[in-house]
């Protein structure tokens, strides 16, 4: 059996599909008018929200829902200040924790050396045990 290398057509991908609408002037009128409707959504849930708040209160307490304008522009970008110190706070929350297992280690050993130390101090040494009954029997015999 012969090897064979067949090719199809070249499909388009979602990745070329995106490209191609992004170059269409259609296509950021209607991202503009998707963005536009979702903002217009949230802004009536947040005012019916403020209506069923107020009549379940009956008006006794003013509610406060906070606002945000939704229709301008995104958040912009982190400063590279704020890059810096977000990188920062992670490093100094990672050397925290590298100190406290460091820490835990250090007690752990300790106590693994307490506990040697009293296992030695309690095992009767047999020298010493033999050398005492030796000399209480050359004192009965005396």
């Amino acid at each position: 059996m012969a090897y064979v290398n067949v090719q199809g057509p070249n499909l388009p991908t979602l990745a070329d599909l995106k490209n191609h609408l992004r170059e269409e002037p259609l296509y950021l009128q209607v991202l503009e008018d998707y963005l536009r409707n979702a903002a217009h959504l949230i802004n009536d849930l947040r005012a019916r929200l403020e209506r069923n708040e107020l009549e379940a209160h009956n008006n006794i307490a003013t509610v406060a829902v906070p606002r945000a304008d939704l229709g301008h522009r995104a958040s912009p970008p982190p400063t590279q200040e704020q890059l810096e110190l977000s990188r920062e706070l992670l490093e100094h929350e990672r050397e925290m924790e590298q100190e406290g297992e460091d820490e835990e280690r250090l007690v752990f050993h300790s106590l693994q050396q307490q506990q040697h130390e009293e296992r030695e101090m309690v095992e009767p040494v047999p020298a010493l045990v033999q050398n005492e009954e030796e000399e209480e029997l050359a004192e009965r015999r005396q």
